[in-house]
């Protein structure tokens, strides 16, 4: 089977097979104050009965091809429980159903999002342990949730983005300049995503669909052009020349900064395409 990526030029056609690492598709982790961990039988009855809960459900959301491992802790009983699998297997299915990127990787979050509950609960219910002994659950992020936190953060730069006009004074030009910054740190996270994925084909695949949403972003600010109209000249006039300076040098840090963060984006949809056989 092969998973599809199409994004403008770029046709990216991935092998399954060609898969080898395996990622955290969902996670849920809890804390609760009760004293069962050095008791071996009850922990193996424990191990055991999740393993079958959590198995059955994280084949249903997540596919067949997945492994679950359930982690205990002492202090006094930290209970981890992960689904790993391939993230290309996983998109490849999704995509079949919700056809974009976009909305596999919100699906695929949600879904595991749904599993890391549930399999809170079912620890609560298997130990029975009273309210006042739950110190703390929590559903953590797998690699589709951190895409979806990529994609939502774009979201919000493409909106503030696109709704900009013309700043006329040194507040409203300090709010979009946040929205460059909020670019830039944009990028430095999603380095840091991809620097700890080490699976080609995830990254492929991963890469060219976040270039696919950075595609949507302007080239340049919806009100470059007003920069040499009469109006923005007969503002300056009744302001100084400094912040007729300091807009100019917005939009052209905007425009210099999508420019460089998706030829980034490129360049690693370059190095990580399947080459051609």
């Amino acid at each position: 089977m092969t998973i599809d990526i199409y994004q403008k030029k770029y046709y990216i056609k991935i092998n399954m097979t060609s898969y080898i690492n395996e990622e955290i598709l969902c996670e849920a982790y809890t804390r609760l104050n009760i004293n069962i961990f050095n008791d071996k039988e009850k922990l193996a009855v424990l191990e055991k009965s999740l393993k079958d809960f959590f198995g059955e459900r994280a084949r249903f959301y997540l596919g067949q091809d997945v492994e679950i491992k359930v982690d205990f802790e002492e202090g006094s009983l930290i209970t981890k429980l992960k689904v790993v699998g391939g993230a290309v297997a996983v998109m490849a299915t999704a995509l079949a159903s919700y056809g974009s990127f976009r909305e596999s990787v919100v699906q695929i979050s949600q879904d595991a999002t749904t599993l890391a509950q549930s399999a809170n609960l079912e620890v609560i219910f298997r130990t029975k342990a009273a309210y006042c002994d739950r110190v703390s659950s929590e559903r953590r992020k797998g690699i589709f949730g951190r895409v979806e936190d990529l994609i939502r953060k774009l979201d919000d730069v493409h909106e503030k983005v696109g709704q900009s006009k013309l700043p006329t004074s040194p507040i409203s030009l300090k709010q979009f300049n946040s929205s460059t910054d909020a670019l830039i740190a944009w990028d430095l996270a999603s380095d840091k995503f991809f620097n700890k994925l080490t699976d080609i084909p995830t990254i492929a695949c991963l890469s060219a669909g976040l270039l696919e949403e950075l595609e949507k972003l302007p080239e340049n600010t919806p009100w470059e052009s007003d920069l040499t109209g009469a109006s923005f000249r007969a503002t300056l006039a009744n302001t100084n020349a400094k912040l007729g300076g300091d807009i100019a040098g917005a939009a052209a840090r905007y425009a210099a900064s999508i420019r460089e963060v998706k030829k980034s984006m490129r360049r690693r949809v370059d190095q990580h395409a399947p080459k051609p056989t």
